[in-house]
């Protein structure tokens, strides 16, 4: 309901646009509309017609950020998000989105101090996830559990924490952490398909090729194009030899995946 209502809002100031393409209130509005329906290209397409001095404006640098983030375009997304940082330095959400932008372009260094400075100033669950994520990437798994048990020391009904703290525990080697993990992740959001195939992977590491196929077959249930799950079913059928349901998983994942 609240996607048609944001959709029937957009068609409004579309609408409007015309007798007013410079107001600053409606691009802004229309851009963060836009962006919230995942339409980034449609969002910068306001936000880049806007003028000075509302283009320079915090939340406006943000709005472009998250735009041109959703596009893939990480490097200029940095260079919103700085611009923004230069008049709002102490914005703790910006610098949590600096930080997961600067890691996705690869300056993981820029990402982890983004990342901890956003933490210091107002801990957030996505900030936390980014950084432990980044933590893993860099080998510093030991590092990502500490970060995430703090995190869920204050909010341990956090889905999104244990389904990362499952990650770090198993690039750290903890297989009964990352079990432990894995499965309250599902027991808080059981329809969330990156946290049953992760039990999945875990059973598989185990040898436990019974419960991982019961749990890939969850997996697909929820998501079937959930690239994860699919390797995981089609590397299960071929160490089972059944290699006529390998192609038929994988013959199912291609189809969706060109139609």
């Amino acid at each position: 309901a609240r996607a048609g209502e944001t959709a029937t809002a957009v068609r409004l100031l579309e609408a409007a646009r015309p007798k007013a393409p410079r107001d600053p209130d409606l691009l802004a509005n229309l851009g963060q509309l836009k962006l919230g329906l995942g339409d980034a290209a449609g969002a910068l397409d306001c936000l880049g017609a806007l003028a000075e001095p509302a283009r320079s404006h915090p939340s406006i640098a943000r709005l472009r950020g998250d735009a041109l983030y959703g596009l893939g375009r990480f490097t200029e997304a940095v260079e919103a998000y700085r611009s923004g940082l230069a008049r709002a330095p102490k914005d703790a959400v910006m610098h949590a989105n600096l930080g997961a932008a600067c890691r996705a372009a690869g300056n993981w260094q820029d990402a982890a101090r983004h990342l901890e400075t956003a933490l210091t100033l107002a801990p957030s669950v996505e900030a936390r996830v980014n950084l432990a994520g980044l933590l893993v990437d860099l080998d510093q798994s030991d590092r990502a559990i500490e970060v995430l048990t703090e995190g869920l020391a204050g909010a341990p009904g956090t889905a999104a924490l244990h389904r990362q703290l499952a990650a770090a525990a198993r690039a750290e080697g903890d297989a009964r952490l990352a079990g432990l993990a894995a499965r309250r992740a599902v027991a808080l959001t059981p329809a969330d398909v990156s946290s049953v195939t992760a039990v999945a992977e875990l059973a598989d590491n185990r040898a436990d090729l019974t419960a991982a196929e019961r749990w890939v077959g969850r997996a697909l249930v929820l998501g079937p194009g959930h690239v994860p799950a699919v390797q995981l079913a089609v590397r299960l059928a071929r160490r089972r030899r059944r290699l006529d349901e390998a192609l038929a998983v994988a013959d199912r994942w291609l189809a969706r995946e060109t139609d």
